[in-house]
């Protein structure tokens, strides 16, 4: 009778275990830059397991570690072997400090000509640093067109985003389960786009709105499969996901490598340690 109890025991045991391996698993997603003749160009991973979300940026020269425990980023420069820590509170301190510079530079504009002010202006405008000045802030809408179409293997509904009315980016999407990103995974990308929300909510309004647009679209158990990016109306760039792997991955992969060196943020915003 024991032993039937056991036995009834472990079966029950293992069927468990074989539920929560569908319900979650470490994922990665590959997109690739498709240009219009439909060739491919540069790659972006994504690797996610429970808490962690690790970015491959294009290059190779730079990645991106997600921590939902420490709730910080990790930018890691791979050749200098170094890396920044930012969240929430640094950003915030950071774009204080740019702030201020800006005010100082704007007072010292006040006194100089005004052919020199534009000079200045202009100047600051490609550096980006008017952009800090505030600006009109866009009317971002986010639709969903009731349209579908074929990416590849999958049947993807379109959601269309605008600024102030005109179209600037195209999202296919399709259901999570679909790409085998279990339960724990997708709520690590949620809790990762709502850290990545928080952190922008210092940029000033045109940089924030530019920002929130570009976000990955994990929003009602979705994903996208491609990204089509306009301007001025017309195709500035698609990213299309190319590769999906269920494929077990190492610890290590999210975490900051042996030997690497914290740079301090500039600006003196500090150091999220």
């Amino acid at each position: 009778m024991k032993i039937k109890k056991l036995t009834s025991w472990v079966g029950v045991s293992v069927a468990m275990v074989a539920i929560m391996g569908v319900a979650r698993a470490d994922n990665t997603l590959t997109y690739t830059k498709v240009d219009k003749g439909g060739a491919t160009g540069e790659a972006q991973k994504m690797l996610i397991r429970s808490g962690k979300v690790r970015i491959d940026l294009p290059g190779g020269k730079n990645a991106m570690i997600y921590d939902a425990a420490a709730n910080k980023i990790f930018i890691l420069e791979l050749k200098a072997k170094s890396y920044t820590a930012m969240d929430p509170a640094t950003m915030k301190q950071m774009m204080g400090a740019l702030s201020a510079m800006q005010a100082q530079l704007e007072a010292k504009m006040a006194a100089m000509p005004e052919a020199q002010q534009a000079q200045m202006r202009a100047m600051m405008s490609k550096l980006g640093q008017g952009m800090l000045g505030g600006g009109k802030t866009p009317v971002v809408k986010s639709v969903e067109t009731g349209r579908k179409e074929k990416v590849g293997d999958y049947n993807a509904e379109v959601v269309e985003v605008s600024e102030d009315g005109i179209k600037a980016i195209e999202y296919f999407v399709v259901d999570r389960g679909e790409l085998k990103i279990g339960d724990v995974e997708y709520a690590t990308l949620l809790k990762f786009q709502a850290f990545f929300g928080e952190l922008m909510k210092s940029l000033p309004g045109p940089m924030k709105q530019k920002m929130n647009v570009q976000m990955m679209m994990a929003k009602g158990n979705r994903l996208p499969v491609k990204a089509v990016h306009y301007e001025n109306k017309e195709i500035k760039r698609t990213d299309q996901l190319t590769e999906v792997s269920s494929d077990p991955l190492a610890p290590a992969l999210f975490e900051i490598p042996a030997g690497f060196q914290q740079r301090q943020l500039p600006i003196g915003a500090g150091a999220a340690k």
